[in-house]
């Protein structure tokens, strides 16, 4: 029943506007003194003549809020409005059939705008200096009074929603707000592109006292501007309105002669600025961007929403794998650690026979050695202890000889104790720790003692040493001295039957942070084979004559971080370098 009396009174209300004598022309601000009067009045008379024998009611609304109204409930046959009007109700079937243009405003695409004002005494010269300052407008919804200074801000990157402190609005008539804005009310005004310049052709200066700010260049307009132009007044028709009056219309609109002003009607091709500037401030058709709906972000978000969720299963997928390469590879983890536990020990169970054996094979091998070692000391002290008994049986002991002879046998005896402890030190595995040392010092003492036990008589020994003065190394003492005394050794046994024998030390380094003993001689040459037996540690059993096997020197050597390196000289003769590594600098100036 409700239904069938609206479709009822929806019939009604379509005949009458079909078949009624009336038509009704719906406006704002057009037909006002204070705007465009010439040209309104002409285009009423036109419209009049165009739809005769039909009469032409005219309706002229107070707000923007009105004509909106009419509008969406499609009352209206006819209407003149802004170009934003237009483009929120094409979706109620009107159409614009023309646009105004003038002598001032020839493109009517580009047409109208805003132009901001402030007091000529005013220290705002730009529309960002109005931030937080106070505006005066003509209506929340108007177009060239606020919603086109809105997009402006929008444009220059400002939160144009939140721009101004406080906005009031003066209605259609542009003097209220120069009236409010010269009594203080407000900061700046906005007043409608080319009004002033329409005024001053009449005779009227509305700028006088007043500064315009934020003028922009174009070359549409022959107006001061503020901000960027959009179409002009549009001429709407309703879908209701019959064919044959829409064509009289236009037609008869088209064929209107302009004004003294140039003021006409013509066709616009471009409502897009109108359009962006909807969308960049998300009102009219584009209001919806305000609310979020599941419909709306699907529509603009849908293909990132379905990537994350796809990106989502990836990473839910990847975590449970990863989670369990992870168990399985703890568990291989675990297993091999376990595994290398073992080898660990059995490692260390092997090094540990390894080093017995080493020590009994060096203790073995030492044997020998120190055996004639200790008889050097031994001797002497025999020697001494004879002398004394000797020169006391004939009584000519002196108080100087006791003294002399019973320092060098105590000379002696310490150095047979400190064998007898490296001995003891091998098979205990418990050496004492290296200490700093001047290789040149050790080898000045090997050669004192070898000089005392009268072994160098006949024998020319050089030691030369290119090394700095803080070169030093780290070690046993003892050991390098055996080590030393026992390669002079066994040079002094090669150069035995030689007319001129001759022995040269020297003591270098080299730029790897290495110290180089070398031992050469005037001896006969060895055969390469003998060469290559050294180089392979082949034990020196014969040549040293000491017993003292190469496994041992190496290994005393090894122990210092070194080696033994055996070579020829031009003359076949045997080379025997003994390379230790040096102190750092820093380590020798803290000994120091």
């Amino acid at each position: 029943m409700i239904l069938r009396t609206f479709l009822t009174y929806f019939a009604l209300l379509w005949s009458c506007t079909v078949f009624s004598n009336e038509i009704t022309l719906y406006a704002t601000e057009f037909p006002l003194p204070s705007t465009i009067t010439p040209v309104a009045q002409k285009t009423i008379d036109t419209v009049k003549k165009a739809i005769y024998p039909k009469q032409l009611n005219i309706k002229v609304l107070q707000s923007i809020d009105e004509i909106d109204e009419v509008l969406r409930s499609k009352e209206a046959p006819i209407a003149i409005v802004g170009a934003t009007t237009y483009l929120r109700h094409r979706k109620d079937g009107m159409r614009d059939i023309a646009t105004l243009i003038s002598n001032l405003q020839p493109d009517p695409d580009h047409s109208v705008g805003a132009l901001v004002v402030v007091k000529k005494d005013s220290n705002i010269n730009s529309l960002k200096e109005l931030k937080g300052k106070r505006l005066g407008a003509n209506h929340p919804d108007g177009f060239q009074g606020l919603t086109v200074v809105y997009k402006e801000l929008a444009d220059q990157g400002y939160a144009w929603d939140k721009f101004f402190s406080k906005i009031k609005f003066y209605g259609l008539d542009p003097y209220k707000r120069i009236a409010a804005l010269q009594r203080g009310e407000v900061d700046a005004i906005t007043l409608n592109a080319c009004f002033a310049e329409r005024e001053a052709q009449k005779g009227r200066d509305v700028l006088d006292g007043l500064k315009p700010i934020n003028i922009k260049e174009n070359k549409s307009a022959k107006c001061l501007t503020s901000t960027s132009l959009y179409p002009s007044w549009s001429f709407l028709v309703s879908p209701h309105l019959d064919t044959q009056t829409i064509v009289n219309i236009a037609n008869a609109l088209y064929a209107m002669h302009p004004t003294k002003d140039g003021e006409r009607w013509t066709i616009a091709s471009d409502f897009r600025s109108v359009d962006e500037l909807f969308k960049t401030l998300k009102r009219g058709p584009y209001s919806y961007l305000n609310e979020w709906t599941a419909e709306r972000i699907w529509k603009e978000h849908g293909n990132s929403i379905l990537l994350l969720t796809i990106l989502f299963f990836v990473f839910v997928w990847h975590y449970f794998r990863t989670r369990y390469l992870v168990t399985v590879r703890t568990a291989q983890l675990r297993k091999a650690l376990v595994e290398q536990k073992k080898l660990l020990r059995f490692n260390n169970q092997l090094r540990d026979r390894y080093d017995k054996s080493r020590r009994a094979l060096i203790v073995s091998q030492l044997s020998s050695l120190f055996a004639h070692e200790l008889s050097q000391p031994l001797s002497g002290i025999l020697l001494y202890l004879r002398s004394l008994k000797r020169l006391l049986k004939q009584n000519k002991l002196q108080e100087g000889q006791i003294n002399e002879a019973l320092e060098q046998a105590t000379e002696r005896a310490k150095k047979a104790h400190e064998l007898v402890q490296l001995v003891r030190s091998y098979a205990k595995s418990d050496r004492n720790n290296f200490e700093r040392m001047d290789p040149v010092e050790v080898l000045t003492s090997v050669l004192e003692n070898l000089k005392k036990s009268g072994e160098l008589d006949g024998i020319d020994i050089r030691l030369s040493s290119s090394s700095s003065e803080k070169s030093k190394i780290e070690g046993h003492r003892l050991e390098l001295e055996i080590v030393f005394s026992n390669i002079l050794s066994n040079s002094l046994k090669a150069i035995k039957a030689t007319n001129k024998p001759e022995i040269h030390i020297s003591v270098s380094q080299d730029s790897k942070g290495h110290c180089i003993v070398s031992f050469s001689d005037n001896g006969p040459g060895v055969s390469l084979q003998a060469l290559e037996d050294l180089r392979m540690t082949t034990p020196l059993t014969s040549t040293t004559g000491l017993g003292l096997g190469l496994t041992i020197a190496k290994g005393i050597v090894e122990e210092h971080r070194g080696k033994i390196s055996f070579s020829l000289s031009q003359s076949g003769s045997l080379i025997v370098e003994v390379i230790i590594p040096l102190l750092s600098f820093g380590e020798n100036t803290e000994d120091e």
